[in-house]
């Protein structure tokens, strides 16, 4: 008589996997699988996202950052309880709205496998080519913040790099300032605005500010610029950040200091190397 259980090929590894689930509006009825995460009888554990910047972007908009950050700890938290209890039970969800849902378990000739079954079971994200570790980075929109402005500047004119991240130390400061560029023509800061940290960025921004206006009165320089400018980029679009702008323009106009937008690192390096002409 033939068995009503399927036969299970013993090479298989016996592989226990758990969607992470995520709410966007904590207490609301929507939700999707960010993630899978897996433990299986051998000692292997892993954590694979699900969703990459590209698609956060296309469903979530201007809330794609702060939602992306919170994935990323949540996945972060997951893999650090795996790799340590190597077992899922016993995590405790960082976030109100991203917990673990139901899982299963997969009998699967390799522990990786078990992560394009369980996503094509429960997500809707489940192609097994977007998992992160093969995610392709050309489908990506690239990060304009990602190379620092020095690094920019440096090879864009490679002549200018003795002015580039400059330290002065001024008779009226008791410490050194280092300025993202500091030549004949140009001193200029470069400040990169957070609208999940709006208070620290502008308190950096305005000591930036207060740095460059230092320069106009220094009695000690050897030269003196005669332009100073603050370059102001915004990580992720905020309402509040044309305001924010505006403020330090403002504040700007009464310490000869100009304040002016940039959208990427490689502006802000071109902008310097034209101003410093």
């Amino acid at each position: 008589m033939a068995s009503i259980f399927p036969d299970i090929d013993p090479r298989n590894v016996a592989v226990r996997w758990t969607p992470l689930v995520v709410r966007p509006i904590a207490s609301g009825p929507e939700c999707f699988v960010a993630a899978i995460a897996a433990n299986a009888q051998s000692g292997e554990v892993g954590c694979h996202r699900l969703v990459d910047g590209r698609r956060m972007r296309t469903l979530f908009h201007d809330g794609a950052s702060r939602l992306g950050a919170v994935i990323d700890a949540s996945v972060a938290s997951l893999r650090s309880h795996l790799e340590s209890r190597l077992e899922l039970d016993g995590w405790q969800s960082p976030f109100e709205g991203v917990s673990l849902g139901n899982g299963s378990t997969v009998y699967v000739r390799r522990f990786n496998d078990a992560f394009a079954i369980a996503a094509k079971t429960c997500a809707v994200f489940g192609e097994p080519g977007i998992m992160d570790e093969v995610v392709d980075d050309d489908l990506l929109e690239p990060d304009p913040w990602k190379t620092p402005v020095a690094d920019v500047l440096r090879e864009l004119r490679p002549q200018l790099s003795n002015s580039v991240e400059a330290q002065l130390s001024l008779a009226t400061t008791e410490h050194t300032i280092t300025f993202t560029f500091f030549g004949v023509n140009l001193a200029a800061n470069f400040v990169l605005l957070n609208p999940q940290r709006l208070t620290t960025s502008l308190r950096e921004a305005r000591a930036h500010l207060w740095n460059l206006s230092l320069v106009a009165d220094a009695p000690d320089l050897l030269f003196r610029p005669n332009r100073l400018e603050l370059l102001t980029g915004v990580r992720s679009e905020d309402e509040r950040m044309r305001g924010v702008i505006e403020e330090l323009a403002f504040e700007g106009g009464f310490r000869r200091v100009n304040v002016t937008r940039v959208d990427s690192t490689e502006q802000a390096a071109e902008q310097i190397v034209a101003k410093a002409a």
